[in-house]
């Protein structure tokens, strides 16, 4: 407020008694207001995402521990269950990717997609490089990255608790016959206007 006045050094003492009135009753007002702050999204918006937490102020993502102990004897991918259930809530989705450390010592998750309306079990899709690997029940092997998006036009298909390719059929094709290190991959372009 004395800021106000001072500014005011042009101006007439009247003036600067009536700039120091409004500069009070401003002030007064904004002391005044009741503090207003944002109440709980309503329980359905909510999902996992209310209970998981960053591993600090900057993180990007949550952690995601594994549900079960697992031991993988070969290199083969394999879905681990995750602690958490879908939906993420707040009308987010994730990207589901390995935590650094886990790379580190060989063990490579698969990078995955959550959508918003997935309610079933988060499995975390894993490949050991050196096997055999345990895993112990809640060890956090993966993270999710949780975003705002979802594309303009979709088919009338609900996801609900069906996870790993249910939405659609198989797009790529193993030939039966051929051992585990060749193959034939087959992938067939969709035109989706």
């Amino acid at each position: 407020m004395v800021e106000a006045c001072n500014r005011a050094s042009v101006y007439e003492e009247t003036d600067k008694a009536e700039i120091h009135a409004k500069a009070h009753a401003s002030a007064l007002a904004v002391a005044l207001r009741p503090v207003v702050r944002p109440s709980k999204v309503p329980q359905p918006q909510a999902g996992c995402l209310e209970y998981l937490a960053g591993a600090t102020r900057g993180s990007a993502g949550v952690d995601l521990a594994t549900a079960a102990d697992v031991t993988l004897e070969d290199d083969k991918v394999q879905i681990i269950p995750s602690v958490v259930n879908g939906p993420l809530g707040y009308g987010l989705s994730a990207l589901l990717i390995g935590r650094s450390s886990m790379s580190k010592q060989g063990l490579f998750v698969l990078p995955g997609l959550i959508d918003a309306d997935y309610t079933g079990n988060i499995g975390i899709m894993v490949r050991a490089l050196f096997p055999p690997v345990n895993i112990a029940a809640g060890t956090c092997i993966a993270q999710l990255i949780p975003f705002q998006g979802s594309v303009p036009k979709t088919k009338l298909t609900e996801r609900g608790s069906h996870g790993f390719g249910s939405t659609d059929s198989p797009q790529s094709h193993h030939s039966p016959g051929q051992n585990s290190t060749t193959g034939t991959l087959f992938l067939f372009r969709h035109a989706h206007y």
